[in-house]
């Protein structure tokens, strides 16, 4: 991101596009983490080589991250990720000058192509987004591809962290639910709902608050972490009220390492 970031401030020119200069420098798409913890190109597709060479039992974790894109926000919280010896983690980068809804396509892509690949027939994926990344996982859930298999449980458990996943203004120009030019507006702009996700992806929404968050801060009457907007039928859970944007997300990723994630995934 950083880097992209200096191409854009070193081009004064009005004819480059942000999201072909990202693409380019392979600022976007999916990503998985070695053993030393970087962050290594993959293509998820196919082949399933991306998962051919798992390394633990647990899930397999897919990271998120928003507007700002994987900082030392996410950088910190993989090591503890890594206490729960993950079969492997992965991460989808994305920039907020692309569109809507080709963002949130390249996510279901990717985790339908994921799904195909698990080593066995009972595996399981956990996605954490944050931020703006649980607007980019909410509204590709709907697309994502579930293999048939006899399952004891969910394909996927997403977890958003952090979402103001009502839109962080109350401008409403496209009341039905039409995207904007950039996903940066979309991020700006009041949400209305989510589609349904398929019955194998279970999600939780994990609200933070206003103060300690500031990103929540209410636009108006508009509560950018309204709990009436989410995934139908994800379960919507409030974080202790002192967490901020970034804290939650180390928060969250102890539970992670843990194990207590789990219990938000039951009968409340």
């Amino acid at each position: 991101m950083k880097a992209l970031l200096s191409v854009l401030l070193f081009c004064g020119c009005a004819s480059f596009s942000p999201v072909t200069i990202a693409r380019e420098l392979g600022s976007v798409g999916w990503f998985r983490a070695d053993g030393a913890l970087k962050w290594q190109p993959v293509d998820p597709a196919p082949a399933c080589g991306p998962l051919a060479a798992s390394v633990g039992e647990g899930e397999v974790i897919v990271l998120v991250p928003g507007v700002k894109g994987d900082g030392p926000e996410i950088t910190a919280m993989l090591p503890l990720l890594a206490k729960a010896k993950p079969a492997a983690m992965f991460l989808y980068r994305w920039v907020p000058w692309d569109h809507r809804d080709a963002i949130a396509g390249g996510f279901a892509t990717g985790l339908s192509h994921l799904l195909e690949c698990l080593p066995n027939a009972d595996g399981r994926l956990l996605v954490l987004a944050h931020s703006a990344g649980g607007i980019v996982v909410s509204l590709g859930a709907t697309r994502v591809n579930v293999p048939t298999r006899a399952r004891s449980g969910p394909a996927t458990y997403l977890i958003t962290v952090a979402s103001p996943l009502a839109g962080t203004n109350e401008r409403d120009p496209n009341a039905d639910g039409r995207a904007e030019v950039r996903f940066m507006l979309d991020f700006g702009t009041r949400v209305r709902g989510y589609p349904v996700a398929p019955a194998a992806i279970k999600a939780v929404h994990l609200r933070t608050q206003y103060p300690a968050d500031t990103v929540m801060k209410p636009a108006g009457p508009h509560l950018p972490n309204d709990p009436k907007i989410g995934i139908p039928d994800a379960r919507q859970i409030d974080l202790p009220a002192g967490l901020t944007h970034d804290g939650s997300l180390l928060y969250v990723a102890q539970t992670l390492s843990d194990g207590t994630w789990r219990t938000w995934f039951e009968n409340p």
